[in-house]
């Protein structure tokens, strides 16, 4: 988690190649899922043990599975934040992942997968953007009943 000044220049600038916004989020989360973490704890025992059917990668069914589960942990924190009237949106890494990696000293392997940003908006702000301007699509476009 970012949450001083000087973390979150650092973070701008690393990833949007410019200062720190004036409206930006004065808290960023950065999720760094572990494959190796959910390996060692799927080796236990009481999951199976070391011969155990999610001993290693290839015995999940969905691959990277720590991923979306560091990206449900994101949906969650989004929606709390919105619970308790808070702002907060997610956005993704394109310029500089290896850069901040680095700076965070990240062990090998390990990725931020998104930054999840929180903070309160200033009085008379309106939300903009695509969310905005683009309607949501109908729910029968989303939901399939029991077949495609």
């Amino acid at each position: 988690m970012l949450d001083d000044r000087e973390q979150l220049a650092r973070f701008w600038l690393t990833t949007q190649g410019l200062e720190r916004p004036a409206d930006g989020p004065p808290v960023v989360v950065l999720p760094v899922p572990d494959k190796r973490v959910y390996l060692e704890r799927y080796r236990r025992s009481d999951k199976g043990g070391p011969q155990g059917l999610r001993a290693d990668e290839s015995g999940w069914p969905v691959p990277y599975f720590w991923d979306l589960d560091a990206a449900m942990a994101c949906m969650l924190m989004l929606l709390k934040a919105a619970d308790i009237g808070v702002g907060a949106w997610l956005f993704g890494i394109h310029l500089g992942h290896d850069e901040l990696v680095a700076t965070l000293g990240l062990p090998a392997g390990l990725l931020v997968i998104a930054a999840p940003g929180f903070g309160y908006g200033a009085e008379g702000d309106r939300m903009e953007g695509s969310s905005v301007t683009i309607p949501r699509r109908p729910l029968g476009d989303l939901v399939h009943h029991g077949r495609w």
